[in-house]
C-alpha cells in the first residue's frame, strides 16, 4: 500500500500541509455556518463544545500552514520544490481561500455594505446612518448603525460597488463576486511576486517567492477572509518592481491607486524619494523634472478615484476621523493599558484614558523608531526595498492603533528583499501565530480555550515584536 513517508519531500513537507490547513479552514467556515445556521458573525457564536472542536481544527490548520510555509521557503532547493509548482500551489491554496465563508472577521459585510450603499444611490462616506437600507444590514452589529462604517480609500469603495451589483442574486452572491475579483488580485499578486523574486539575490540559500506566495496571510486572512489589504499589496508590489527597472513615475501612479485601498500605503512615496534622492545628486534638473511628472500623476489618480463617491471634505475627513478615534486592540498599547486595568481595577481612569495616556507615554519611543527607519532608507538607498518592508512592519506593530494580522501581508514581499534566517524564523513564528488574535470571532465566550489562548497569543505577538530588537529594527 503507498504510504505518505513514500511520497517526495516536497509533497511532505510543503504541498501537503499546506493544501490540507488551507482545506481546514475553509472546512471550519462551514462548520461554524453549520453550528450557527447563520453567516452573521458579529456576536453569534456555536456553543462551548462546538467552539472547541473549531479551535483544535483551527489549531491543526495553523501548525500545518506554518509547517509547509517555513519548509517551502527555507528547504525549496531540498525539496526539489520549482517556482513553478510554487505557483501553482499558491493559486490551489487561494481557490480554496476562496470557497471559505466569513469566520475569522466581519469585515467583509461591512465592504459589501459600502457597496451596497453606493449602488442604492448613497454616498458611503457620508450617508453612514443608512446601514439599514442595505442588505448587509441583518449580518453586522446595530452599533455600526451609529457611526460611520466604510474607512476606506475609493478604490475599494469601487471595487465593493462592483461587488454589490451582483445584490440582487442575495448576500452570497455579492460575496462571491467580490471573492472572485480578490482572486483575480491573488493571482496577479502572485504572478508579479515570482517576477520580483526573480531581481533578488538569495540570503543564506533561503527563496524568497515561497515566502511570498505560500504565506497563510495571503490564503487564509487575504484570499480566505477577503481583507481589502490585497487591493493595496499588488499595486505596491507592482510599484517597486517598476521603480527598480527605473520608471519612477509609473510607480507613483501605483502607489497612489495602493493609497487609495488603504492610507497607510502612501507610505510607499518615500520609496520614490529616495530614489529621487539618489538620482538628484548627479541630473539635479532631470529629478526635479521626474518629480513634477510624478507629482501630477498622483494627483491625477487621487482625482479620478475620489471623484465618483466625492460630497465635499466629509469624504476624507469622516473616514479617516473614525480611523484616528480606534480604540487600540492586540498591540502593546493595548496589553499595557489591559494589564493597569487588572492591577489597578478601582481606578478612576475610564479604559478610554488608559489606553490614550499608554499611547502618549510610548509616541517618543515609536517616533525614534521611526524616525531611525527613514534615515537608514535615505543613507542606504541601495536596501531601501528591504528597509521599507522593515518600516511598514515598525509601523503595523507600534504605531497604529489596531494590530490586526493581515496588515503584515503588504509588508512580506518587501522583508523578502534581503530575507534571511533571523527575518524568517520570526517572520512565520509572528504572522501565523496572530491569526489566534481572530478566534474570538467564531468562540463562544464559555469556551476554556478561549480565555487560554486569545490572551496567550496577544502575549506572545507582543514579546515577539521585541525579540532581538537591535537586531531586528537598528541594523542598516
Amino acid at each position: 500500500m503507498f504510504g505518505y513517508r513514500e511520497l517526495s519531500m516536497k509533497y511532505r513537507f510543503v504541498i501537503v500541509p499546506v493544501l490540507a490547513a488551507a482545506s481546514l479552514m475553509t472546512l471550519q467556515s462551514y462548520l461554524r455556518f453549520a453550528f450557527t445556521g447563520t453567516l452573521t458573525v458579529d456576536q453569534v457564536f456555536p456553543d462551548a463544545v462546538q467552539s472547541t472542536v473549531l479551535f483544535v481544527l483551527f489549531m491543526s490548520a495553523l501548525i500545518l500552514a506554518g509547517l509547509g510555509w517555513y519548509n517551502g521557503t527555507a528547504r525549496a532547493d531540498e525539496c526539489g520544490l520549482s517556482r513553478g509548482e510554487v505557483t501553482r500551489l499558491a493559486l490551489a491554496a487561494a481557490a480554496i481561500g476562496a470557497l471559505s465563508l466569513p469566520y475569522l472577521s466581519n469585515d467583509i459585510f461591512i465592504y459589501l455594505a459600502c457597496g451596497d450603499l453606493a449602488r442604492k444611490g448613497f454616498n458611503p462616506y457620508t450617508d453612514w446612518h443608512m446601514l439599514a437600507a442595505t442588505a448587509l444590514d441583518g449580518h453586522l452589529s446595530p452599533i455600526w448603525r451609529d457611526q460611520p462604517f466604510c474607512k476606506y480609500g475609493p478604490l475599494s469603495t469601487a471595487v465593493f460597488h462592483f461587488s454589490a451589483l451582483a445584490a440582487p442574486g442575495g448576500v452570497v452572491a455579492m460575496l462571491f463576486l467580490y471573492k472572485a475579483v480578490l482572486f483575480a488580485a491573488v493571482a496577479g499578486f502572485i504572478h508579479v511576486a515570482r517576477r520580483f523574486s526573480e531581481t533578488i539575490e538569495k540570503q543564506e540559500g533561503i527563496d524568497p517567492f515561497p515566502f511570498i506566495a505560500l504565506s497563510p496571510l495571503l490564503w487564509l486572512q487575504g484570499m480566505g477572509q477577503g481583507h481589502n489589504d490585497l487591493f493595496a499589496a499588488l499595486p505596491l508590489l507592482l510599484g517597486a518592481l517598476l521603480l527598480r527597472s527605473d520608471r519612477p513615475v509609473a510607480a507613483s501612479a501605483l502607489f497612489a491607486a495602493a493609497a487609495a485601498v488603504k492610507a497607510y500605503a502612501a507610505v510607499a512615496f518615500l520609496l520614490v524619494l529616495v530614489y529621487l534622492y539618489r538620482k538628484g545628486k548627479n541630473a539635479l534638473f532631470s529629478v526635479a523634472s521626474t518629480a513634477l511628472r510624478a507629482l501630477f500623476v498622483v494627483l491625477a489618480v487621487t482625482v479620478v478615484l475620489y471623484f465618483p463617491y466625492w460630497n465635499g471634505l466629509a469624504t476624507v475627513t469622516v473616514p479617516y476621523g473614525a480611523l484616528a478615534a480606534e480604540m487600540p486592540l492586540n498591540n502593546t498599547v493595548f496589553l499595557a493599558g489591559f494589564l493597569y486595568a487588572k492591577i489597578f481595577p478601582s481606578s478612576s481612569l475610564p479604559i478610554g484614558e488608559v489606553f490614550a495616556l499608554m499611547r502618549s507615554a510610548a509616541l517618543p519611543f515609536i517616533f525614534l523608531l521611526v524616525l531611525y527607519q527613514l534615515r537608514a532608507m535615505f543613507l542606504h538607498g541601495e536596501r531601501m526595498i528591504f528597509l521599507f518592508g522593515r518600516l511598514l512592519i515598525v509601523l503595523f506593530c507600534f504605531f497604529v492603533a489596531r494590530f490586526h494580522p493581515w496588515y503584515l501581508l503588504v509588508a512580506i514581499p518587501f522583508i523578502a528583499e534581503r530575507l534571511d534566517r533571523r527575518w524568517l524564523v520570526w517572520s512565520v513564528a509572528v504572522m501565523t501565530a496572530a491569526n489566534l488574535l481572530d478566534i474570538h470571532n467564531f468562540m463562544s465566550r464559555d469556551a476554556i480555550a478561549l480565555s487560554v489562548a486569545l490572551p496567550a497569543a496577544v502575549v506572545f505577538v507582543n514579546i515577539m515584536f521585541f525579540s532581538r530588537f537591535r537586531d531586528r529594527y537598528l541594523t542598516a
